[in-house]
């Protein structure tokens, strides 16, 4: 009878060390993008650039903030963290499957889409 191999605890402890700090740091940067999005849109208030027409409708070849430099560049790099949050997820997941994972990069796809659904013709 052939018995299955184990794993060594040290593989196993570096697997569940890897996916715990990959997971940890894809929460963080999930909620350093909520954080930049907030500032994002207090500026944009605070320097008056928050559209006044209907939503996602603008006039013209180019969104309001197309020369806001600042509010584009900050909603790109919200983008780019979240891209890298939604990578560390997906380690995380790979090294070690679990629930907190599974919900960290369906959380990162999910408001990736929807942040960049609704500010994309800001900036376009």
């Amino acid at each position: 009878m052939i018995t299955p191999k184990k794993t060594p605890l040290v593989i196993i402890g570096i697997r569940q060390n890897v996916s715990r700090w990959s997971g940890t740091i894809a929460a963080s940067l999930l909620g350093l993008s909520v954080l930049l999005f907030i500032w994002m849109w207090a500026r944009a208030y605070m320097h008056g650039d928050i559209p006044q027409t209907s939503w996602g409708q603008y006039e013209g070849n180019h969104g309001p903030w197309r020369h806001r430099y600042d509010l584009r560049g900050v909603w790109w790099q919200i983008l780019n963290i979240q891209f890298c949050a939604f990578v560390f997820g997906l380690v995380s997941v790979v090294f070690k499957p679990s629930t907190r994972a599974t919900i960290i990069v369906a959380l990162t796809f999910a408001m990736g889409f929807l942040f960049f659904a609704m500010n994309y013709w800001l900036v376009d």
